[in-house]
């Protein structure tokens, strides 16, 4: 589908978007969203800006250890729309990465970005959008982790250190 300057910008069209298919995962790095929700390229100043920021990592989500079924129902994402769920995450600017996850035991969205607090009220907003729950709720059901807290979450989950079984491998297969 040929974009035009004049085209709004969607996320899955755009040339600058790039998938990472394997991670289900997309990045906007070097697109800048504007008013209207039209995309231009960052000038060589804001990308500078951007890499001496640093990105950190980060996890929200929810699992069979501190969720209710009901709110982890709501909120889950066939793996056909990882994809497409990632770049609309990421689709406004604030967060620069995202992958989610979500198996019938857990959803969980892991982003990188610059500004943790504008990153996490996006990923919030996204998830309170999805699942029709007011914050309240979401907030009692959620866990929040960054940094090292974040990646060492990650490789848990990754080895089924995290699983009801441990040691279980179906999210190292997906």
């Amino acid at each position: 589908m040929p974009i035009s300057k004049s085209a709004p910008f969607t996320p899955l069209a755009h040339k600058n978007q790039k998938y990472h298919s394997r991670w289900r995962c997309a990045t906007t790095t070097g697109l800048v969203v504007v008013g209207g929700g039209a995309a231009r390229k960052k000038t060589k100043a804001e990308r500078l800006e951007l890499a001496s920021k640093g990105l950190q990592v980060h996890v929200i989500g929810l699992s069979i250890h501190h969720a209710q079924v009901e709110v982890r129902e709501k909120l889950a994402i066939p793996e056909s729309e990882w994809n497409d769920q990632s770049a609309l995450i990421t689709s406004t600017g604030q967060v620069e990465e995202a992958a989610i996850l979500s198996t019938c035991n857990r959803f969980e969205i892991y982003f990188a970005a610059s500004d943790p607090h504008e990153a996490n009220a996006r990923v919030m907003e996204f998830l309170q959008e999805r699942s029709g729950l007011p914050v309240s709720v979401l907030r009692r059901n959620i866990f929040m982790l960054e940094g090292d807290d974040a990646v060492w979450h990650l490789m848990r989950v990754a080895g089924g250190l995290d699983s009801l079984v441990v040691g279980e491998g179906q999210i190292l297969s997906q």
